[in-house]
């Protein structure tokens, strides 16, 4: 079975280190939950009010990095090859939804959300990601990949809420 790999890019400006920040630096780490932030604005894209759809999501979710590890680094580029797991606290109303059998079917048919982790209110997935500088040494670089079943997730049950709490009563 061949495996698709959805790769994100980001970059951030950085005083002229020199030298590339590990896969656990606050920097790198800050980096990859915006490169989230960005999958979850082109889910929303076209939607009404997609900005406030977005961040009104992002708010909701809880987005942290943990069990990070450093699977190697390539000395001669400075790029470090890392591991971890992406954890999202959902709002309960998101939750809930998840747990009926609208919720779990999404969760079976989809490649990516398959290998979702639910734990009470939050659902996780393995993440890979890298961390460099580019050629400049001014800009952090990162990579990430493995997230887009809890960017799906949190597009599918969490858009909906922040969409009906944006429009007007009436």
């Amino acid at each position: 079975m061949r495996r698709a790999i959805l790769v994100c890019l980001g970059m951030a400006a950085l005083p002229a280190y020199g030298q590339t920040p590990n896969c656990s630096d606050s920097r790198t780490i800050e980096l990859v939950k915006r490169i989230f932030g960005q999958a979850i604005e082109r889910r929303v894209a076209g939607m009404p009010q997609a900005k406030d759809v977005a961040a009104g999501i992002m708010s909701r979710s809880s987005v942290t990095v943990q069990s990070i590890r450093t699977v190697r680094i390539d000395e001669k580029i400075d790029k470090h090859f890392c591991q971890g797991v992406m954890e999202l606290e959902l709002s309960p109303r998101s939750i809930a939804t998840l747990g009926t059998p609208k919720g779990q079917a999404l969760l079976a048919q989809g490649f990516d959300t398959r290998s979702v982790r639910i734990a009470g209110n939050k659902v996780a997935q393995d993440i890979r990601f890298t961390s460099q500088m580019i050629d400049d040494g001014n800009q952090h670089f990162a990579e990430l990949g493995g997230f887009q079943g809890l960017a799906e997730l949190a597009f599918r049950f969490t858009a909906p809420e922040v969409a009906e709490q944006l429009s007007p009563k009436r």
